[in-house]
């Protein structure tokens, strides 16, 4: 605004000077040489508003020579050229002449005029600059606004990202103490399974060992009874060849034999496995059975299976291998006297003196291996 201002008044300035020296030039020609006085005051006046123009110097012309006296019969001469004007500093005295005082009067008015323009120019580029000052400052105050607003909104942002991070780390407690849980929960339900499964595999024994002894019993009813005899003087559908051993009606005094105990059994009182491959068993009605050529392993197998003995010579031995006599004729014999004498008790085993193979698990009996204990 001050430089604007200060255009306005230069203007003002120019258009005052350009009036004094229009009043000074119609009041210099009217008066001519009259009022002397007054004359100078306006021509120093016109030389200081021509100066403050920027005219410092006029260009005053030479006064043109006399012309030489014409001689009867001759032609006139010809006058000599006019000399060139002098630039001399301009005064109030040099505008006593007319020529000159039009000739600064001239320069000083186109002066004022040039001065007027370049004011109006400088006016024009006052207000450009005016406006895009005040765009500037505009722009500023827009700038200065979304810089507020980043600010509140870095701070939102900040608080966001410390809220969040108390929240990861909550979650990752959280998921620690689940895993944790889940772990724990895991072994616990690691120790139930292994409760179940050995609890299954005992039921599953116990019914195997049951049914075992249920068909055992069911041939037996469905035998004919020891007093019906055929004419060849065996039993009811037995062959002619097979042998039985006379059932005794009370249960036998146990023969003592010698060995290690290797489990309990309601068929088995004694047990041995020769080196030719044989395999002997004693029952408790004190019946025996021998079978042949039973492999190292199946003996091992049977010897090894502890209290499930009896379910594995069901499913193992029985009917497998040759035996003398008969094992089908014996068991048979042998449910019927147990039906009466329920015998169990331990079992004896007679090693060889060769180390036999390595006893196998009881798992493999029922297929399925042996559980281990669980801590309650």
């Amino acid at each position: 605004m001050a430089g604007k201002d200060k255009v306005n008044i230069l203007g003002i300035v120019a258009w005052g000077l350009a009036g004094v020296l229009a009043v000074a030039a119609v009041v210099l020609g009217l008066w001519g040489g009259q009022q002397s006085g007054q004359a100078a005051a306006l021509r120093a006046a016109v030389v200081q508003v021509a100066g403050t123009a920027g005219i410092q110097d006029v260009a005053v012309a030479a006064p043109a020579p006399e012309p030489a006296p014409a001689v009867e019969g001759e032609a006139p001469a010809e006058g000599e050229a006019p000399a060139e004007p002098s630039v001399q500093e301009l005064t109030a005295d040099l505008l006593k002449t007319p020529e000159v005082l039009a000739g600064v009067v001239e320069r000083t008015t186109a002066a004022i005029q040039a001065t007027q323009q370049d004011l109006a120019s400088t006016r024009e580029s006052l207000n450009a600059a005016e406006t895009q000052a005040s765009s500037a400052r505009n722009e500023v105050a827009t700038l200065t606004q979304q810089v507020n607003e980043q600010t509140t909104q870095a701070d939102a942002l900040s608080r966001e990202l410390a809220a969040s991070g108390e929240a990861l780390a909550k979650v990752q407690a959280d998921l620690a103490q689940a895993t944790e849980e889940a772990q724990a929960a895991a072994e616990a339900a690691g120790k139930q399974k292994a409760r179940l499964e050995k609890t299954l595999d005992r039921l599953k024994e116990e019914k195997a060992e049951a049914v075992a002894r249920l068909e055992a019993e069911i041939e037996a009813l469905k035998a004919p009874p020891p007093e019906e005899m055929d004419e060849s003087g065996t039993e009811d559908g037995e062959s002619a060849g097979e042998e039985l051993p006379a059932e005794e009606p009370a249960a036998p005094e146990p023969v003592a034999e010698e060995g290690r105990v290797i489990g309990t059994s309601e068929m088995f009182s004694f047990i041995r496995y020769g080196e030719d491959q044989s395999l002997f068993f004693r029952l408790w009605d004190d019946q025996t059975l021998t079978y042949e050529d039973v492999p190292p392993e199946m003996a091992a197998r049977l010897t090894g299976s502890a209290d499930n003995l009896d379910v594995t010579y069901r499913f193992r031995v029985q009917g497998e291998f040759k035996s003398v006599p008969p094992d089908s004729v014996v068991i048979r014999k042998y449910w019927k006297w147990h039906r009466r004498h329920k015998a169990r008790g331990d079992v004896r085993y007679d090693e060889p003196e060769a180390p036999a193979a390595e006893p196998a698990d009881a798992s493999d009996v029922t297929g399925t291996e042996p559980a281990e204990e669980t801590e309650d």
